[in-house]
Order: C-alpha cells, then structure tokens, then sequence
C-alpha cells in the first residue's frame, strides 16, 4: 500500500456570504493499494465521458458508498465497499472515475 489517498464525505461548506453549499469534507489521510480494472467511452446526457474502474484496498476506515477518494487529481467514486475476506482490518473498494455524478 503506497498510494496516498484522502478520503472524503459530503458535507455542508460554508459559501463565504453566511450560508452553507453541499461540498466535500476531509475525513482521513490514508495508504492504498489502487489497481485499474478496466475503462470504458460512455456516452452520457449527450457528454462523452471515459470511466476508469478501480480496485483499492486501504485500511478499515468504515467507508461506504456515500463517500469519495481524491488520489493525486483524480475524484474516485466508491461504488462498492467490503472488509477485505483475506485480511482483517482491510476494506476492499470499487471505485470509477470519469463518471458524470448527480
């Protein structure tokens, strides 16, 4: 694991004027282990766009699907989060990148 990944969950940022925007919140600094497991051309709302899939396993850090990795530049959506069947203390993620997100 020598990737460093930051792991993030939505929450309310405030906009500089006194109220608040839905934005990303840092959660923790964490290693991983990021595999690509394949790409695809999607054409979504009229938008081409490239989705990448990735492999990654970090340290249990209880993350689920309603948060994201940010890995150099690169927004990584969870889509998927398990404990790791072969180690203890490990969660397995399946995550995209490129993907146009609601």
């Amino acid at each position: 694991m020598r990737e460093r990944v930051q792991l993030q969950a939505e929450a309310r940022v405030p906009n500089g004027q006194g109220g608040f925007v839905r934005g990303w919140a840092k959660v923790a600094d964490l290693y991983a282990a990021i595999d690509g497991q394949s790409g695809q051309e999607a054409m979504t709302a009229g938008v081409e766009r490239s989705v990448t899939r990735w492999r990654i396993k970090i340290r249990d850090a209880k993350a689920t699907p309603k948060n994201r990795l940010i890995w150099k530049d690169t927004v990584l959506d969870i889509v998927m989060a398990m404990p790791d069947p072969k180690n203890r203390g490990f969660q397995l993620l399946l995550c995209e990148s490129g993907a146009v997100t609601a």
